[in-house]
C-alpha cells in the first residue's frame, strides 16, 4: 500500500467497515518530514466533527494512519487510540 507522497509501503488492515492505512517510520523526526508533504485538503483531521468524505488523517510518534471511514464514531475511537500514546507507568503510592 502506497500513499504518495509518502516514500514508504504501508500496511492496510480492516477496522469495521472501514479501511485503516499504517505508516510505521524509524522516528518522528521522519514522520514529520512525510507528513509535510501531504496535501492537508485532501484530509480531514482526526479531532474534526465532520461527515465529509475525505479520509482522515491520523498520526503520533512515528505513525502516519489514515482512515477511509465518514462514521465520527469509529474516527474518535481510532485516533483516540493512536493518539493516546504508550502505558505511563504507575505512579508510587505516598505513605
Amino acid at each position: 500500500m502506497t500513499e504518495p507522497p509518502l516514500t514508504i509501503t504501508g500496511a492496510q488492515i480492516r477496522v469495521g467497515s472501514a479501511n485503516l492505512e499504517l505508516y510505521v517510520y524509524p522516528d518522528s523526526r521522519t514522520r514529520e518530514r512525510e507528513q509535510r508533504l501531504l496535501d492537508k485538503a485532501k484530509y480531514v483531521s482526526f479531532d474534526a466533527a465532520t461527515m465529509q468524505s475525505q479520509p482522515t488523517l491520523i498520526y503520533n510518534a512515528n505513525l502516519i494512519a489514515i482512515l477511509h471511514s465518514r462514521n465520527d464514531h469509529l474516527r474518535e475511537r481510532v485516533s483516540d487510540a493512536i493518539t493516546a500514546g504508550p502505558p505511563q507507568p504507575p505512579t508510587p503510592s505516598t505513605p
